[in-house]
């Protein structure tokens, strides 16, 4: 094996001195000297007793170090110094005996010095004092002929004095940092001018502390009378002028309350409470400003409360909502007049005992459904009475500025009949900034609301309320949101079986299908039997679907018939899918069953859908 190992290195080094030769080969061919000593020189390290190698790299030294020295003459000839220094170094590089070559690089390397050194003078004259005094010690570093030295000696003192001239000036001109840059590079010249450059150095902090306050001023001034961008640059020119202080979290204040404004106007709510949340933080809040709009604008969970409602005796025509007419519905009706005319639709104590003595026979069932702003419909429990409680909330994200409109019908009946008592709708904003409401309109002579912020809960939960039945789904249970769930609406639903999975009951034709949705062993949802199909599709319009991210449901399609059911399809859904929009799940036998989702609106505080 080592042998072996030994073998393949010996290979490979042959191999690259061979590819170096010919690469060095191929250079002189084409007279580029420098490239064929290097492609030789690193073939003769791998086969180090090649003659052959060697009076090649030998060749390629000479003519190399020949073509570099004509080239430097060349040059020295155009009178580009650098170049012809460049050469000969390379030259001397290869060939270090040469005295020839190094009598010519002293002469180049003295003349490209002095002509730095005459260089500097002119960038001193614009002022550029640093690449003046640079140009000066590159040419000192490049050559020790005594004229080059003598003409440094005599350029860096004129440079100094030209530096503590233009430095003055600078000064009177209230331009310090140039300023002192230009007294730093006299004093590296000349050290007896450095109590000159410490009193530049104390004037210029006196001079940056009073513009700082100056200017921290200013911005006081704009913050004063609410001009935030105004307050904002000039706290930042103050920053500018020297960091810290007092300017910065003033500065942060102005920037994000001048965000938050921005945003609000154009109602982008969500960048319009970050924008006012960074002024609060700033600690600079001292006039409650910031705190009070983010507080106007942060989009958060409400807790919206349905405390009761009080109908009008009669309908519309005349008529009572249950029985018939009474003397004691005569004097109700009379009382209604009088005391809502009166107080508007709030009603009165008297009012809320006469409607709850109201004879049995009288009592309208009374419920509240809800449209939410995702177009999900809830309703409370149906409750006997003209004048009913109820123990009802839901939430919802919301903020004072919130446009969306709620709506709230009051409906006399039960879920197989039912007719409209009244309908009130409103903006959500509102009801925030009021933080309870009584509220009329046709038969319902008040509708008692509250709403308080809900921290922890999620947008979407409700309690003592469940979704509206409309028919699309006959299952008890239903999902329900929680802070980190995500939500879904359930658009339709769709079973295809195959023969083979109804083999099982052949003389039972097609499946009476029925479709189910389990979420943590409840049964969310169930669609409606279809009878006698091979394939069926049912629309789903209030069904909502809340699931924690890896979450699994299981979906299953049974055949339904009276004396029994038989699973046709038993599968999991899992909550990735569902972000797809579709979800089609597949028996051994080829039935299948889909899912149609949206995602559910979820309002973050932008503009408004």
């Amino acid at each position: 094996m080592k042998r072996l190992g030994w073998a393949l290195i010996v290979a490979l080094a042959m191999t690259a001195c061979i590819a170096h030769e010919k690469s060095g080969d191929q250079a002189a061919a084409l007279g580029n000297w420098e490239a064929a000593l290097n492609h030789y020189g690193q073939a003769l390290a791998n086969e180090p007793d090649s003659p052959e190698l060697k009076a090649k790299y030998e060749h390629a030294k000479r003519e190399a170090v020949a073509d570099a020295y004509k080239k430097a003459q060349a040059c020295a000839a155009a009178g580009d110094w650098s170049c012809a220094v460049g050469e000969a170094d390379f030259a001397l590089k290869v060939d270090g005996g040469n005295a020839e070559i190094a009598s010519f690089r002293a002469n180049a390397a003295r003349s490209l010095a002095l002509q730095q050194i005459s260089q500097s003078h002119e960038h001193a004259t614009k002022g550029d004092y640093r690449q003046a005094l640079d140009l000066i010690e590159r040419a000192r570093a490049l050559s020790s002929d005594a004229t080059v030295s003598q003409e440094a000696a005599t350029a860096r003192a004129g440079l100094a004095s030209m530096a503590e001239a233009g430095a003055e000036r600078l000064r009177q001109s209230k331009s310090y940092p140039q300023a002192v840059e230009a007294l730093t590079v006299a004093v590296s010249i000349d050290s007896s001018k450095q109590g000159k450059l410490d009193a530049l150095q104390r004037e210029y902090e006196a001079f940056r502390s009073a513009e700082y306050e100056r200017l921290a001023q200013e911005g006081d001034e704009a913050l004063a009378r609410r001009d935030w961008a105004a307050a904002e640059a000039r706290y930042t020119a103050a920053l500018n002028m020297r960091p810290g202080g007092r300017a910065e979290p003033l500065a942060r204040y102005a920037a994000g309350v001048a965000a938050g404004e921005a945003a609000l106007a154009r109602r982008d709510y969500f960048n319009a409470a970050q924008g006012y949340r960074q002024a609060v933080e700033s600690g600079q809040d001292t006039s409650g400003y910031a705190a009070t709009q983010l507080n106007l604008v942060e989009v958060r969970p409400y807790v919206v409360r349905i405390r009761s409602v009080l109908a009008r005796p009669m309908r519309p025509d005349g008529r009572p909502w249950v029985g018939n007419m009474n003397p004691y519905m005569s004097r109700l009706i009379s009382m209604f007049t009088r005391e809502v005319g009166a107080r508007g639709s709030r009603g009165g104590r008297r009012l809320i005992e006469a409607a709850m003595s109201l004879p049995p026979e009288n009592r309208p069932t009374l419920s509240v459904r809800v449209t939410m702003p995702d177009g999900s419909l809830l309703s409370t429990p149906a409750v006997h009475g003209l004048y009913v409680t109820y123990d009802s909330e839901f939430v919802v994200a919301t903020n004072s500025l919130d446009e969306r409109r709620l709506t709230l019908r009051v409906v006399h009946g039960n879920a197989e009949y039912f007719e409209e008592v009244g309908t009130v709708e409103f903006p959500l904003g509102e009801i925030v900034r009021r933080r309870e409401a009584q509220l009329s309109n046709q038969s319902v002579a008040g509708l008692e609301l509250t709403i308080d912020p809900a921290k922890g809960l999620a947008d979407g939960m409700f309690a003592n309320m469940s979704p509206l039945y409309d028919g699309s789904n006959l299952a008890q249970d239903y999902s329900m949101p929680t802070a980190h769930s995500a939500g879904y609406r359930l658009r339709g639903v769709q079973a295809v079986v195959q023969p083979m999975d109804l083999a099982v009951e052949p003389d039972e034709g097609a499946a009476e299908l029925v479709v189910e949705l389990i979420q943590g062993g409840r049964v969310i949802y169930r669609s409606p039997q279809l009878d006698n199909l091979y394939e069926a599709r049912w629309a789903a319009s209030n069904v909502s679907l809340y699931v924690q991210p890896g979450e699994q449901l299981r979906l299953l399609v049974w055949d339904v018939d009276a004396n029994d059911r038989d699973l046709l399809l038993d599968a999991t859904v899992s909550a990735e899918q569902l972000a797809q929009g579709a979800v089609s799940v597949r028996s051994a036998n080829g039935s299948t069953a889909t899912l149609q989702v949206e995602p559910r609106q979820v309002w973050a505080g932008g503009s408004t859908p």
